[in-house]
């Protein structure tokens, strides 16, 4: 149907809606989501707390102060270590250098590290709402993190006795983006 009596639609109409059109996919191409940039806010540690500790130190000390932070390296693959819609991920300890091998992706490539990783041991993190749920947004996309990606965590330390886990539920990260944690 048209809407002009004269049968055309002048041209500043055409150039009006074309405007308008690349104003919204702009819009909505740039505008983050805001429920993840308060959760940013609130989660991401701007600055690296201290004292830190390893994962094996925060377990022992857990059950006498379960106020915890440790560092820990994200090592497996993505479907091993991340739970899917959810701001939970697994933490290995960090193995200490030997014998000049480093750097981040090396467990991945030396049969030594790697043996040495699967044993490593390891804390299950959950970042959770007010109801104690884990968030339902993806830690990668919430953090910014992946696969050898060195994390300093802190939070409430908990082991489970019949399990062998130590979980913390956790109120604060830092991504140490230099030096892959070796």
């Amino acid at each position: 149907m048209n809407v002009f009596p004269w049968g055309k639609r002048p041209a500043c109409h055409s150039l009006a809606m074309f405007a308008l059109a690349t104003a919204l996919l702009l819009t909505g191409c740039s505008v983050e989501d805001p429920l993840l940039a308060t959760l940013r806010q609130r989660l991401v540690l701007a600055t690296e707390p201290a004292p830190v500790t390893t994962i094996v130190e925060a377990k022992a000390a857990a059950a006498e102060n379960p106020r915890v932070t440790f560092v820990g390296r994200i090592t497996g693959n993505e479907h091993d270590v991340f739970v899917p819609r959810s701001a939970s991920f697994v933490l290995t300890e960090i193995q200490p250098d030997a014998d000049g091998h480093g750097g981040k992706d090396h467990p991945d490539n030396c049969p030594f590290c790697k043996r040495k990783e699967v044993n490593a041991p390891r804390a299950a993190v959950q970042f959770v709402d007010s109801s104690g749920e884990p968030l339902a947004v993806d830690a990668r996309k919430l953090f910014g993190i992946q696969v050898g990606d060195t994390v300093v965590i802190r939070g409430q330390g908990e082991v489970l006795a019949d399990l062998d886990m130590f979980q913390v539920t956790a109120d604060g990260i830092y991504v140490r983006r230099t030096g892959g944690g070796r």
